[in-house]
């Protein structure tokens, strides 16, 4: 998906780490947001394959599986957080995120064309569970955030003009709070789920003009809109553990992305990181366990290829599939 190009600038400073170590900074991670509440614990196998078949050029084949993002509701305390992780081949590297909040497994051949298909297996448990914030626990004011709160935040991304003039008016007499719900109203009011449209996720005037897109387009109108309104947000993306008729249901998702999803964090001050999902129907704190967190720079997997004379790219899309054949499967089973 689009949503990985925003991997390519960090992919050739990719470092590998030894250390297990959580990450404590402020208690993120290990710590529940003030307001959020969990409940319905859920065990998670979870498996992550990519077949891909290289040409007679190709020179090297680089393959990440994403890791879950550490929460205090994974009840695994450090990096990764998982329990009873398998990777095949045995080459794989477990490296960390710059945020160290997460991490991944990393996977190179040299030299691949004289195999004629490639596997990359990743397996990893995990917990997880229901969470919700309770919107009424606590006031807090626009006045309350400080420069630091905005320290992640994306200040390249130019907001569109007609989503400035949204955000001015959603915001008059409005706390982050109720800005974030203000906002989840209009996209759920304004924006039609529908996985099969053809521009990018981040085309926010083809976004607007049409009024629908999938979880990637609704993300990046909503992360206008924060941006707009002054509300510290980031994308949160990675794993949705449904039943398969919901799967189903979709009828147009590729085979490579049935059990992705995308949502959001906002960050309120007094509070900290709160989840909220644009897509859900008015409970928008609500965030089932089976939504999982899964890396926090790219989204489940990414692969790119380098063929001999040629910069190293990831499989392009065509006549409705990958180049190289390349596939990433993912299932699970519950404990």
């Amino acid at each position: 998906m689009s949503k990985l190009l925003k991997f390519a600038v960090a992919l050739a400073g990719a470092i590998t780490i030894t250390t297990t170590a959580a990450n404590t900074q402020s208690g993120e991670g290990t710590t529940l947001p003030r307001g959020v509440s969990t409940a319905n614990q859920h065990r998670y196998l979870v498996h992550v394959k990519t077949i891909l078949k290289p040409s007679a050029s190709s020179e090297q084949v680089r393959v990440w599986h994403a890791l879950p993002v550490l929460k205090p509701w994974g009840r695994v305390y450090r990096q990764p957080p998982v329990t009873g992780l398998g990777y095949s081949p045995r080459t794989g590297k477990f490296e960390l995120e710059a945020d160290k909040r997460s991490g991944h497994l990393y996977y190179e051949e040299n030299s691949p064309s004289r195999q004629k298909e490639l596997v990359f297996q990743t397996d990893f448990e995990l917990f997880s569970a229901d969470r919700r914030f309770d919107p009424n626990f606590s006031n807090c004011s626009f006045a309350n955030y400080k420069a630091q709160d905005f320290a992640c935040v994306d200040k390249t991304i130019k907001v569109h003009p007609q989503l400035k003039t949204l955000a001015a008016s959603l915001k008059q007499g409005s706390d982050p709070i109720n800005y974030v719900k203000k906002v989840c109203d209009w996209i759920r009011g304004n924006i039609s789920y529908d996985d099969s449209v053809g521009y990018e996720a981040s085309d926010c005037a083809s976004i607007l003009k049409n009024r629908r897109g999938h979880c990637g387009h609704i993300a990046t109108v909503f992360n206008h809109l924060c941006l707009a309104g002054g509300v510290p947000w980031r994308v949160a993306w990675g794993l949705a553990l449904t039943d398969a008729a919901t799967i189903k249901s979709m009828g147009k998702t590729t085979e490579n992305f049935p059990y992705s999803h995308t949502w959001g964090e906002v960050y309120f001050p007094g509070i900290g990181w709160v989840e909220v999902d644009p897509i859900r129907d008015r409970d928008y704190f609500f965030i089932p366990a089976a939504h999982i967190q899964n890396n926090s720079s790219f989204q489940n997997a990414a692969i790119w290829i380098q063929d001999r004379g040629g910069e190293p790219h990831m499989p392009r899309f065509e006549s409705g599939k990958y180049e190289y054949d390349a596939v990433t499967k993912i299932s699970f089973e519950e404990r």
